[in-house]
């Protein structure tokens, strides 16, 4: 036997009795040999791991990797840097073995740390991935080079998992039953797994036959500042999953149907300035695997909790805001359902990057209908209720896909009208909604053509509702990618086409939307737009290259969106009347020097678009850059230039809009990233000097651990804004003409978001969640836009009418035009204090206290002022207690 380093004999020495007893099993591997070339090219390929069978009893999932059992596994070291130094070996040693039964796959990972006393372990919640040492097992069950999933574990045995899809996109918002465990020793640290084959799906079903998973394992070390992976994740690679390596060895375990079962029940309590009320509710989620590749779901009554209410936030554009998915029911599996139709553009507001044909939030929504304006008192369900949903996923071969169906119930809302009667309303009807999607894979996984169909249906529609909303929609759709060149280059792909149908109201209603862009008194054809419509169609495409892997990356992308295209009943779409050219470059440099890390330079986004009728109505330039010091602070800086051109909805379905130039910074600087605590601050100022427009904000991010249970993050932000050219309204003067009226606005915002937790235990948490926000618009030097030119309307001319909340305006003539007063105040408090207590794996107890108020009351912004109104503003108060209990077989 050769002499050992010193280190090594030392560290050998140092192990406690349950790892010096196995010297032989878990020896620390030799880093004398980091630099040698053969090494290091060894690791960088592609390699295997076997799995064994496990032939005696389960080892004891304890973190401390002292059962015998382990011995008899393959072991596999070798750990690659992606930082600092992308593709040298880790400067720290881990070992790593993979045994199964027919029950589980199990995970040991030994990660050997000479200085112990420094490995970072605080008491994160579950699924909080903060600053300290972790662990992470990724597998590719399917092999399908795409999707996978994510076990994660900290010294302190806290559970963070997710699920990996389209090679790169990574979703925590999966919560898998899983069973891990972690232990800091002499050593370093340990981490222990226990994976079971129902938590995961397989590319085949056949038992008995063997299996190869893409397998990886991820490193991270803060005081060393050092993240590796045993299968190498370089910078200058794109692609994630398809580069795991192999795990071989598995076999398909015999098989009778594994079936989980998640009841849950719930109570709650609610006081509101109108009253109190109490309400109970259960339901439950069915899962059941026919064959290890295959899922099926059935909810009835499922839970929509969630935990975190929504941002507040003032949206005084056309473009709806996005909130993510955080509703249980529609996490499982969600990757199925991915379509690749996002797009990294954004300009003046427009953006492409959250496009999808099923965006998951539209089910169980709040009511599209209204009471009267004139109701003395109204009770209106604040959301759709979910009657039932069913799912079913899987994979043949190399083929994979899904379906989902729910059912959202009929709505009524209560409400006294100015007579006193009592009166009921329907606002929602009976709603199905349907999404089908498969996939067809070549070459490994390495390209792709799947197709994709969304359909919705309503019945039982109301005469106000059948005027108001869509009667069906139908959204048909196909994608494709490719890599090729040794998988250095990808195209990729997407054609959709949507069918709207209903009544002639509702379908003008969406025409009518500035989006879409019929009905502009400018347009050739004005008289276009009518009342005879029942149906919209409409359609999508994109066509896409890039190069995915070496320094240099770019993209370039030519995009199509159809004024009628129209797919907001079951997904998210924020434009129409598109044709699009966009790219993007960047070069990375990942090369230690004396001062910096590494450096990046390129454009996040370069892009020129029009609309159907030719009018250009974006153009854009950009130049980023990002530095990361040897101290690991750093930050970036980004700059945009956007060119004059025609704006088509900024006037709501008026005239076209000339719109000046606009510049806008934005710079991040964030604090070392080792740490436990963390700041990161951001700015960004816009100017567009022909309209004297000019805003600002500043945000502060304050993150890191009291002790190591008790976590503080703090979140303040503010911004001013001055708009010279802000919408305000359309008023109609008493000969029927229609005025365009812009103002200048002047808003502050600023807003308060804190998280405090305390962990009693990895499986016990209480976080206390609040959010404070204010803000407030006035308006002054209203302007008129007259044959696309905007026009100052003197002072002298308009006329401010306080008490009735309106401005007059003096046409010269005979005739007035009046608007309502456009400003506004907007105060939220939301508070949340959740005690979260997974008692058993799978099944957890929550006891929810949630405060909400608002004060809506105009008045020009003080921040004193605002927030004695925001403290004694009504409020309602929720107390919830909810129980889930997961059983399988």
């Amino acid at each position: 036997m050769r002499l050992l380093p010193p280190l090594i004999v030392a560290l050998s020495l140092s192990l406690p009795s349950s790892l010096t007893a196995q010297s032989g099993c878990w020896m620390i591997p030799d880093t004398t040999a980091n630099n040698d070339s053969v090494r290091v090219a060894h690791a960088a390929g592609l390699r295997v791991l076997h799995a064994t069978a496990l032939s005696g009893s389960q080892p004891v999932i304890d973190g401390r990797l002292d059962d015998t059992v382990w011995c008899e596994a393959s072991a596999d070291s070798d750990f690659v840097q992606t930082s600092p130094n992308p593709g040298a070996l880790a400067t720290l040693p881990a070992v790593v073995r993979v045994m199964y039964d027919e029950a589980a796959v199990y995970v040991a990972v030994r990660l050997f740390d000479p200085s112990p006393d420094s490995v970072l372990a605080p008491y994160p919640r579950r699924d909080d991935e903060n600053t300290s040492d972790w662990v992470f097992v990724e597998v590719d069950t399917r092999f399908d080079r795409r999707s996978g999933y994510s076990f994660g574990l900290n010294p302190r045995g806290v559970q963070v998992d997710g699920t990996w899809s389209n090679d790169v996109d990574y979703d925590t918002a999966w919560n898998g039953v899983w069973s891990g465990a972690a232990r800091i020793d002499s050593a370093g640290w340990a981490a222990e797994y226990r994976i079971p084959w129902s938590q995961v799906a397989l590319g085949r079903s056949t038992m008995g036959a063997p299996l190869t998973w893409g397998i990886n394992v991820y490193r991270y070390t803060p005081h060393r500042g050092e993240s590796a992976n045993w299968s190498p994740r370089l910078p200058t690679v794109v692609g994630i999953v398809s580069h795991f390596n192999q795990l071989q060895g598995l076999t398909v375990p015999r098989h009778s149907g594994s079936v989980e079962l998640v009841p849950y029940a719930a109570a709650s309590g609610t006081r509101s300035p109108t009253g109190s009320s109490q309400d109970a509710t259960g339901g439950g989620d069915l899962r059941f695997r026919p064959t290890p590749s295959t899922f099926v779901g059935l909810s009835v009554h499922p839970d929509f909790g969630q935990v975190e209410a929504d941002p507040s936030q003032v949206n005084l554009t056309t473009f709806e805001t996005f909130f993510p998915e955080q509703r249980p029911l529609f996490l499982e599996g969600a990757d199925v359902f991915q379509f690749n139709s996002q797009l990294g553009f954004t300009s003046r507001g427009a953006s492409f990057d959250q496009e999808s044909p099923f965006y998951s939030r539209r089910i169980g929504r709040p009511p599209h209908g209204s009471v009267p304006d004139a109701a003395l008192s109204a009770e209106v369900p604040q959301a759709t209720t979910l009657l039932g949903a069913g799912r079913f996923s899987g994979r043949i071969g190399e083929w994979s896909g899904g379906l989902f169906s729910a059912v959202t119930d009929e709505e009524d809302a209560k409400y006294v009208d100015p007579t006193g009667v009592h009166r009921r309303l329907t606002v929602e009807p009976l709603t199905s909604f349907t999404v089908a999607r498969t996939t067809r894979e070549f070459r490994g996984g390495a390209s792709a053509v799947g197709v994709m169909g969304t359909f919705v249906d309503r019945v039982n529609m109301t005469s106000s509702l059948d005027s108001l909303l869509p009667r069906s929609t139908i959204v048909l759709g196909s994608d494709f990618r490719h890599r090729f060149a040794g998988d250095r280059y990808e195209v990729s792909g997407f054609a959709l086409g949507s069918q709207v149908e209903g009544s002639a109201e509702a379908v003008e209603a969406i025409r009518l939307d500035p989006r879409h862009g019929y009905g502009r008194p400018d347009l050739p054809n004005p008289d276009d737009s009518t009342t005879s419509h029942t149906s919209l169609t409409g359609g999508s495409a994109q066509a896409r290259i890039a190069r995915v892997d070496g320094s240099l990356l770019w993209d370039v992308a030519g995009r199509v969106v159809t004024p009628g295209f129209e797919m907001n009943d079951q997904g998210f779409q924020r434009n129409a009347n598109w044709l699009l050219l966009a790219g993007t470059w960047r070069y990375r440099v990942y090369r230690a020097g004396h001062t910096i890390r590494r450096w990046s330079v390129g454009s996040n986004q370069l892009g020129i678009g029009w609309t159907f009728d030719g009018e250009q109505r974006a153009a854009i330039a950009n130049l980023s850059g990002s530095l990361d010091f040897r101290n690991y602070w750093g930050g970036s800086l980004s700059l945009d230039h956007e060119f004059p051109v025609t704006d088509p909805e900024v006037l709501r379905g008026g005239p076209a809009l000339p719109v000046p130039a606009r510049n806008r910074i934005t710079a991040t600087a964030y604090t070392d990233t080792r740490k436990r605590w963390q700041i990161t601050v951001t700015g960004s100022a816009e100017h567009e000097s022909k309209s004297a427009s000019l805003v600002g904000s500043l945000s502060l991010d304050f993150s890191g651990f009291v002790t190591d249970r008790l976590q503080l993050g703090i979140s303040p932000y503010v911004a001013s804004a001055t708009e010279g050219w802000q919408y305000v309204g359309q008023p109609i003067d008493a000969t029927g003409v229609r005025h365009y009226i812009l103002g200048r606005l002047d808003q502050t915002t600023t807003s308060l978001t804190a998280r405090i937790t305390y962990a009693f235990s990895p499986k016990l948490t209480l976080q206390l969640y609040t959010q404070a926000f204010l803000s407030g618009g006035a308006y002054d030097r209203f302007n008129e836009v007259v044959a696309k030119q905007v026009r100052e309307i003197a002072p002298a001319r308009i006329t401010h009418d306080v008490q009735a909340g309106q401005y007059i305006i003096d046409q010269g003539t005979a005739t007035t035009a009046t608007f309502n007063e456009p400003a506004f105040s907007e105060r939220d408090l939301n508070l949340n204090f959740v005690l979260r207590w997974e008692f058993l794996p799978g099944s957890t107890l929550y006891w929810v206290w949630t405060r909400r108020g608002s004060d809506p009351t105009t008045q020009p912004f003080d921040l004193h002022q605002d927030l004695n109104r925001l403290w004694n503003a009504p409020a309602s108060d929720v107390l919830l207690v909810k129980i889930s209990y997961w059983i399988a077989t």
